[in-house]
């Protein structure tokens, strides 16, 4: 989900309301909208109501009677929510958590790093990669693995969202930080959070990767983009490729795409129904 810049206006919102007991339905119907939205729970007259809180964007109806099909569950009304009920729901449900050994992702309004930690901030309604979601967190701890590797080396996050990525390379001790996503409102939201997290990346709109190598290729997409972009994000791998956004029934389509392009894969690794792949060229 690409969630606005919230630089020149307001944001508009949807709530969505479901009611149901299946709280397996419902976490899986947040994670297939990809970025989790805010989230709460009310019991009216002793029926479990869930709501939840998205970017009114054009698209946002449609992924949110795929995501409940596909979920099995129907919501009961979705409609235009204010802001400052978004916000509050937002603040209830995304907390400041640890991630990894070394890392620290917080709102703005979120409890401050502890010692050791190394704090991220991503402030809401910006586009996806606040840390909450399952992917986020995998390609965060793969960075986080492959610092020491890599340290003063290159990275690119392709399809950055807000930076959260790129961000975290930069302040694990990369070199090069070269953040792109083909939404301009995404180029926005990660510039503007570099800028607050006190680091340097360079921001691009572009659908396809630059067409040189970097030492570490980061990408949390979709299944099927990655697929169609294997042979140009292979080309840009240097020595590491990790690839997220992948439900795991799609990692073994997802091996075979980059397979025929080269790397091989080392490692996958997993949260709940999502995965990362991490792959790496010869030599």
């Amino acid at each position: 989900m690409r969630k606005t810049a919230g630089e020149t206006q307001a944001p508009r919102w949807l709530e969505v309301h479901v009611r149901t007991e299946d709280a397996a339905r419902w976490q899986r119907f947040l994670a297939l909208l990809d970025d989790p939205p805010a989230a709460e729970e009310a019991s009216p007259q002793g029926e479990l109501l869930r709501k939840c809180w998205l970017a009114a964007e054009k698209d946002a109806r449609a992924r949110i009677q795929r995501a409940a099909q596909q979920a099995g569950i129907e919501p009961i009304w979705v409609g235009e929510s204010t802001p400052e009920d978004w916000l509050a729901g937002w603040k209830r449900f995304h907390k400041a958590q640890p991630v990894g050994k070394r890392l620290w992702v917080r709102p703005p309004f979120g409890a401050h790093a502890p010692t050791g930690r190394l704090a991220i901030t991503i402030d809401p309604g910006m586009a996806f990669g606040t840390g909450a979601h399952a992917t986020t967190r995998l390609c965060l701890a793969a960075i986080e693995a492959l610092a020491p590797e890599l340290a003063g080396a290159s990275m690119l996050d392709f399809g950055c969202g807000s930076g959260i990525l790129a961000i975290a390379a930069k302040k694990l001790g990369f070199g090069e930080v070269v953040a792109v996503d083909c939404a301009p409102e995404a180029v926005l939201a990660a510039r503007k959070a570099a800028r607050e997290n006190g680091v340097g990346i360079a921001c691009a709109c572009a659908s396809t990767p630059p067409a040189r190598r970097f030492a570490l290729v980061v990408a949390n997409i979709l299944a099927e983009p990655l697929i169609a972009l294997a042979p140009k994000l292979a080309a840009a791998t240097g020595k590491w490729l990790v690839l997220s956004g992948i439900l795991g029934e799609q990692a073994a389509r997802i091996t075979a795409a980059y397979a025929r392009t080269g790397l091989h894969l080392v490692r996958r690794t997993d949260e709940g129904e999502w995965a990362a792949l991490w792959f790496a060229r010869e030599g």
